[in-house]
């Protein structure tokens, strides 16, 4: 296992995550910065926080490593297990409790990271060669889910998980 991409990952992933619940604020709402961090309180925004931070830190670890064939799928297969993990979370507990918990989201968020870069190791160590079909589907699914999160900042899908849990409104706002 390659315990110092993974603990590097975490650490990072887990700063600028937090750092980026912040930035779109901080900017004086510079719609921007709202393309790649949370502009609201919706759950969806909020994949944002663990999406874009795990994205840049792969590109660097896919170097570091050697650009393992492998790398790319688990990643990405990761990832997105690591943003189900904050959704399905979120809804069992809120449901559940009937109310948000602010402390708790945040532990969900950092549960996910660690799930996100412990996963990869797993699956990189498990894995049998890729094919050059399955490397090139993952990064367009990285790629659309880019796309979809900048799209989506400004023109969010009228379902619950884009709207703001704390002022009902979605997508790109001021407060």
């Amino acid at each position: 296992m390659k315990r110092k991409h993974t603990l590097v990952g975490i650490i990072f992933t887990s700063l600028l995550g937090t750092l980026s619940h912040f930035l779109y604020e901080w900017t004086g709402y510079n719609t921007i910065i709202g393309t790649v961090t949370p502009v609201n309180e919706s759950i969806w925004e909020h994949l944002k926080l663990l999406f874009f931070p795990v994205v840049l830190f792969s590109v660097y670890e896919y170097f570091a490593r050697g650009k393992k064939k492998c790398f790319i799928p688990a990643r990405t297969f990761s990832l997105f297990t690591g943003m189900f993990f904050i959704v399905s979370t979120y809804y069992t507990i809120s449901g559940i409790v009937g109310k948000n918990i602010d402390w708790l989201n945040i532990t969900i968020f950092f549960i996910s990271v660690i799930v996100v870069f412990i996963l990869t190791e797993v699956l990189i160590k498990n894995c049998n060669s890729p094919s050059s079909v399955c490397i090139i589907i993952c990064m367009l699914l990285i790629l659309t889910t880019s796309i979809l999160f900048i799209i989506w900042s400004f023109y969010p899908p009228n379902l619950n998980i884009f709207i703001d849990r704390l002022t009902k409104m979605r997508g790109i706002y001021r407060i």
